[in-house]
């Protein structure tokens, strides 16, 4: 499997040269040599196979050999994740990466121990873990992450989505049987992920007024960082994207 290499921009024709922390990547950790094929991609959809034809101390110089372009999902899928404990931030936005998550929507829920004291340094980590996850998934269009938002500052984003699936422990009524009542029409899904120590009362009450459905995802209890993964599994199995 050829490695990949994301960069801002992929030239027409010609050399490109891959530089920065992923030239350094390429050159210095995976010791890319001369002669061997890689991927690149711009993050958005458009990707490249090239040929290395130099490798330097910190860098490598390529030739475009093949041009693509992947297209967008027919569903868009976004996450909305409660912060996880600090040593879990890792591991749940690789899986969501890896699972096909669209966009991620970090979410301070009322019982998340975790906390973005600085909400830029916060933003720009879970970017760079998904890009990092993405490299690894051969994913070449990098899931969005967007702003932290509240509880109240989720209305806003919800507006614009077809379907909302809260997954609760305490729900009634369970995957299949919603997507039984209510179809597979959507386009735009949500579906949100609270903290260890479960989704508030309040919180509940409030993604229901959104338009949120609680439902149960299995009968045993999902790590928060687990819990991600296994919703988009269920989602992409009952809408046939599998």
């Amino acid at each position: 499997m050829l490695p990949l290499f994301i960069i801002d921009e992929i030239p027409n024709s010609g050399i490109t040269v891959i530089d920065g922390d992923e030239g350094h990547h390429a050159a210095t950790v995976l010791r890319i040599e001369v002669g061997e094929e890689i991927l690149i991609s711009d993050g958005r959809g458009n990707w490249a196979q090239a040929k290395v034809v130099e490798r330097g101390k910190s860098e490598i110089s390529c030739e475009i050999t093949k041009f693509g372009s992947m297209k967008p999902a027919e569903f868009k899928l976004t996450c909305i994740q409660a912060l996880p404990k600090s040593d879990r931030v890792k591991e749940t936005l690789e899986l969501l990466t890896e699972g096909g998550v669209d966009r991620i929507i970090p979410w301070a829920a009322h019982k998340s121990i975790a906390k973005w004291n600085d909400k830029t340094e916060g933003l720009n980590k879970w970017k760079l873990h998904v890009r990092e996850s993405s490299k690894q998934a051969r994913r070449f269009i990098v899931p969005e992450v967007t702003e932290l938002s509240t509880s109240n500052e989720l209305k806003s984003r919800c507006a614009e989505f077809d379907l909302i699936l809260v997954f609760h422990e305490s729900a009634n009524k369970s995957f299949s049987s919603q997507i039984s009542e209510s179809g597979t029409k959507f386009k735009n899904i949500a579906f949100v992920i609270g903290p260890e120590g479960g989704i508030s009362d309040d919180e509940v009450k409030l993604l229901q007024e959104m338009g949120g459905k609680l439902i149960k995802l299995g009968v045993p209890v999902f790590r928060s960082s687990h819990a991600g993964v296994a919703a988009l599994a269920a989602i992409q199995t009952a809408f046939k994207m599998w």
